[in-house]
């Protein structure tokens, strides 16, 4: 009920559809219509305003982690789903932009800074439930990862389940910790707080940033922007996201 439940939430909470919603208020309430045009039409530029979302984004995210430069050794990395798809038309794997989540692990491992690597990732979605891990495994293998070195974990269906089987893992294959956790920035607190509330020890390898450098030019500050709304749909999915988590005791 829950999972079903956060996605009527995530629907809901997109600035988008509060757009939608205050047009169709605009167009049935006569009276009130030049107000909610106002609203509406400064909600989306709000939303859609690339310097606005990038300080704040830089303000929620974490601090970026050098691993190689600590030297620091896992016994493994859990590296979260949620970064490709599979095109069954073309029969090929489609990496999304958080697929750093995966590639920036890499390196790590090959220099020995990671001895395993755990994908946990099964599905997310409502429908075409198919399992991401199995596919990210076999690009490993093409890699030159070795298969000893790989573990997946495809049933969970959220960060919480994410969480909760990869323990399993960790606890049958009697796996030491700390373990390097990757995924992207703005996903790094609700999710170290997850694999904590677990009893793992975990340390943040945040990727895949949203916040840029700074930049004060007239497109950037004054320019909306498409993708920026998009960009506010994962930042407050995961602002509501840890507060349902909280409140269901997740992390």
């Amino acid at each position: 009920m829950f999972f079903y439940l956060s996605k009527v939430v995530d629907f809901l909470l997109q600035p988008l559809v509060w757009v939608i919603i205050l047009l169709l208020i605009a167009l049935l309430k006569r009276k009130f219509r030049k107000k909610y045009l106002i609203i509406a039409i400064s909600t989306l530029y709000f939303f859609s305003n690339e310097f606005i979302f990038n300080e704040v984004s830089r303000i929620y995210e974490p601090p970026s982690v050098d691993i190689q430069k600590t030297e620091k050794e896992y016994s493994a990395a859990i590296v979260l789903g949620g970064l490709s798809s599979y095109n069954k038309a073309y029969s090929q794997l489609e990496f999304q932009a958080s697929a750093d989540r995966l590639f920036d692990i890499l390196p790590l491992y090959f220099n020995g800074n990671v001895e395993k690597i755990i994908i946990a990732g099964g599905s997310g979605r409502l429908v075409n439930t198919e399992k991401e891990s199995p596919y990210l495994k076999d690009y490993l293998l093409s890699l030159g990862v070795k298969e000893k070195d790989i573990f997946i974990e495809s049933k969970s269906r959220n960060t919480y389940e994410n969480a909760l089987y990869s323990k399993e893992i960790i606890e049958r294959e009697d796996l030491n910790g700390p373990f390097l956790l990757s995924t992207s920035a703005a996903h790094m607190p609700r999710s170290k707080a997850c694999f904590e509330m677990q009893g793992l020890d975990v340390d943040a390898f945040p990727v895949d940033y949203f916040g840029k450098e700074r930049e004060f030019n007239p497109d950037r500050i004054f320019t909306p922007k498409a993708h920026v709304l998009k960009n506010w749909d994962w930042l407050i999915h995961e602002w509501v996201g840890w507060l349902f988590y909280k409140l269901a005791g997740y992390c």
